[in-house]
């Protein structure tokens, strides 16, 4: 008998804008694979059985099934995102059905294909443990806080931690926490999770889990998949 089940949400909302292109910079391709595809086969090789959902914008929700199918994608749902990230989350934790006390999900954006599996397994663990895991990583530049026009002072930056994803939670929990009404400072799920009064546990993420924004890091992405 099953006692707990993973559930993994891919987050694909994006729209290109800062990569200067009219094709989702999860669709753009890498190696002769789409972003989007790169990610998902990264928790294909770390779990050995979990349960996927799509989330993306009603207009490429037909593009994505051809090039799921294109290249074999695992069984799937696909729910259509909102207006903003916490909608498109809220809507995919919204079409599970039936969760059981152990349940997890982990919650992923589609423009970080390079994930690795044990960070991925890391907080499976952790939030079937505890009930949260949040994968970060400490900031190596200096920073400098903007105080004026033209003005910055500098920051200690051992205060500061870096928030990736992959970001995992016991499922009951983190569906309750998205009953509450959108924020405008809900930057990702962890701050949702915090918001409802669920404690934050963190592991330790991966410098080059780097989230795809701008040309320059199609290029670094490729050279890392290459290896």
């Amino acid at each position: 008998m099953i006692d707990s089940n993973i559930y993994v949400i891919i987050v694909a909302g994006g729209s290109g804008k800062r990569m200067s292109s009219s094709l989702p910079k999860q669709f753009l391709i890498v190696h002769d694979i789409p972003i989007i595809i790169h990610t998902i086969r990264k928790f294909d090789k770390a779990l050995d059985n979990y349960q996927l959902i799509v989330v993306m914008n009603s207009e490429w929700i037909g593009y994505w099934d051809e090039l799921a199918q294109r290249f074999n994608v695992r069984e799937h749902s696909v729910v259509e995102g909102g207006a903003e990230r916490f909608f498109s989350v809220k809507n995919a934790i919204n079409s599970i059905g039936n969760i059981l006390n152990n349940d997890v999900v982990l919650i992923h954006d589609a423009v970080r294909p390079l994930v690795d599996e044990e960070t991925i397994r890391n907080v499976v663990k952790q939030s079937k443990e505890k009930g949260s895991s949040i994968p970060v990583v400490p900031i190596a530049q200096s920073l400098r806080e903007k105080t004026g026009e033209g003005i910055s002072c500098p920051v200690d930056r051992s205060k500061f931690i870096i928030v990736q994803t992959p970001q995992g939670f016991n499922l009951a929990k983190i569906k309750d926490a998205y009953n509450f009404d959108y924020q405008r400072d809900f930057t990702d799920d962890a701050t949702v999770f915090e918001a409802a009064g669920y404690e934050l546990f963190y592991t330790e993420g991966k410098s080059f889990n780097l989230k795809i924004t701008y040309p320059e890091d199609i290029l670094l992405s490729g050279c890392l998949l290459g290896k």
